[in-house]
């Protein structure tokens, strides 16, 4: 297996995108190759940015200048994100079909431990191979989640 990434952060604004691939080792199937790949682009509305922990390689939540507070008017940070990605599960006699999903986000951090996050997922399935694995589809996902480190 090979995995590529690469990141890259400049004041609110970052990217990021990976790529692999993975070699099975299925005579049988002729030894597909498997890949897949994203890339995401994101952009804090209020200014904040994403800190990056060198010692572990994963990056921080984004920490809001003023925390959400009733009492003091303040909203915290706000965040919007597109991201595309694929993966090809095809190749010899493995025909596992192509995904690619188009991402947009929305992400609202209350405090440096709490975030409102909410995904449109446009997703496309193809079949491919003989016979084709999946005849195909599309769909739209609507995501919603709260997440409260601790």
């Amino acid at each position: 297996m090979v995995a590529l990434e690469f990141a890259e952060v400049r004041g609110p604004w970052s990217l990021q995108a990976e790529l692999i691939a993975n070699k099975l080792s299925a005579p049988a199937l002729g030894n597909p190759l498997l890949k897949g790949f994203y890339v995401s682009l994101a952009h804090v509305l209020t200014g904040e940015h994403r800190l990056y922990d060198r010692s572990v390689g994963v990056f921080d939540s984004i920490v809001p200048t003023r925390d959400f507070s009733w009492a003091d008017d303040t909203w915290g940070a706000f965040e919007v994100g597109l991201r595309l990605s694929t993966l090809d599960l095809t190749d010899g006699a493995l025909a596992g079909g192509r995904q690619r999903d188009l991402t947009a986000a929305f992400n609202w951090y209350l405090d440096a431990r709490t975030r409102l996050m909410f995904n449109f997922v446009h997703g496309l399935v193809n079949g491919r191979g003989n016979p084709p694995a999946v005849d195909g589809g599309r769909t739209n996902i609507l995501q919603a989640r709260l997440q409260v480190d601790f």
